[in-house]
């Protein structure tokens, strides 16, 4: 994991659109939004997208139980 906040928030953003999306189109579609983010130095919004991520994990591991 990166020490860099910017850079660790990308890549945990990445695995959990590799685990939210099995379709390997929407998951480069979800991508290609957080590398834009990633290149701007957005943090915020990249910190607020991994959130509504993580969210969604919780309505999936919800709904499956």
């Amino acid at each position: 994991m990166s020490l860099d906040p910017l850079t660790a928030a990308f890549d945990a953003g990445k695995l959990l659109i590799e685990k939210i999306w099995p379709d390997p189109v929407k998951q480069s579609e979800e991508i290609r939004k957080l590398e834009e983010l990633h290149q701007q130095g957005d943090l915020a919004t990249l910190n607020a997208e991994v959130q509504l991520l993580i969210g969604q994990i919780n309505i999936n591991i919800a709904e499956a139980g």
